[in-house]
Formats: C-alpha cells, structure tokens, sequence
C-alpha cells in the first residue's frame, strides 16, 4: 500500500508528540510518510527537527493529496490553523489513533481527531472533527466529544463535552455531566455539576476562576 504523505502543523512539544504517535502507527502497519514540520517560526524555517525539516507556510505546494495533523492544543488556535493552513492548501485531516487504543466497534470519530496511547472509549461514543485526546483517557458510553475540544492526558470523561472545550490533565467528569462549549476546565478538577459555555473553572462547583467572555 503507498504511504499516505503528511505534515506536521506545529514543531512544538505536541506537534513532536504527533510525530512519536504516526511512528507507533507506522511500527504497526505502515501507513504515513512524514514529510516535515510547518511551523511560524523564522528560526526553525530550513532547520532539521527529529531529522524532519522545518517548512514555513507559504512553501508548501497546494494538493488534495497530502495530510495535514495540527500539533497545536489551544482549540481556538487550532481551528484557525486548519482552516487558514491546512484547508486552504486543499490538505485533508487525518485521523490517528493509537495501535493500543480501545475502543467500541461503534464508535463514531470524525477526521482530524488524535488520539494517544493507553486510551480507553466505551460504547455509543460520538468525537468531533479535530478533537485531541491525551494519553491514558477513560471515555465513558455515551459520551459526545465536540469539535476541536482538547482532553488532556488521564482524564476520566463519563459527560459531554462541547466543541472548543479544554479539559485539564487527571480530571474526572462525571456521569451525566455536561461542560459546554469554548470551556477550560483546570487540572485535576472533579466536575459534579453542568458547567456554561465560556468559562474557566476548577473543581466546580467550589471555584469558578472567570467567564472568558468578560
């Protein structure tokens, strides 16, 4: 089978990690040939990374054959780098997702979504587009994951999540639960009760941090 061209948008520590994921896949079956890193920075452009070059954006040649995996976290940032980047050179997203990874045979994930090692998803699950799920996740049945949301690694997620939400390293959702969209949501936070759209929270519902849109 011929290997599936890609970039890596992003040459920071989650872009890098998107690189360690495509290789565990490839170690698997073979699938992704990793042409570069696409990255703002003028002092990476024309550097060698994880002997991978560093490409600027407006080198990259249009085609509707390559892939583009954004390596960013910041949802919102995200979203603007597939949109503005990676679609407008006609790229499609890839989906990645672990060789170890879990999950039901009806699970529904959407292209563009990551997801790392150790992950667990239960039945009746529904993820976004463009969705980041750390490593070592629990997704508990009938969860809905939205668009361009970010999981952060060993979360336990048994509620829904809205599209452009973060939720922080090691925090528990529970049953039933739902966190809105364009949310944060802090380490280590044991969420009880629903939480609105725009805002930053931790251990709610004992301290709300700040409504985002303030």
């Amino acid at each position: 089978m011929k290997s599936k061209k890609i970039f890596i948008f992003s040459a920071g520590g989650s872009g890098r990690s998107i690189l360690r994921l495509i290789q565990e896949i490839n170690a698997d079956q073979p699938i992704w040939e990793v042409i570069g890193y696409v990255d703002p920075d003028p002092n990476l452009h024309g550097a060698k990374l994880d002997s991978l070059r560093v490409y600027k954006q407006d080198e990259l040649v249009e085609s509707n054959e390559f892939f583009g995996a954004c390596g960013v976290l910041d949802p919102k940032l995200r979203k603007k780098i597939v949109t503005n980047e990676i679609f407008s050179k006609g790229y499609q997203l890839p989906t990645l997702i672990h060789p170890n990874v879990q999950k039901s045979e009806d699970v529904v994930i959407k292209p563009g979504t990551i997801i790392f090692g150790g992950v667990n998803i239960n039945f009746n699950v529904r993820i976004g587009g463009c969705v980041h799920i750390g490593f070592n996740c629990d997704i508990g049945h009938d969860v809905k994951i939205g668009e361009f949301a970010s999981i952060m690694p060993s979360c336990t997620i048994h509620g829904s999540i809205g599209s452009g939400t973060t939720i922080g390293a090691g925090t528990n959702i529970h049953q039933a639960i739902s966190v809105g969209n364009n949310a944060i949501v802090g380490i280590g936070s044991a969420i009880t009760k629903n939480v609105d759209d725009d805002v930053s929270i931790t251990d709610f519902p004992r301290k709300i941090i700040r409504n985002l849109k303030e």
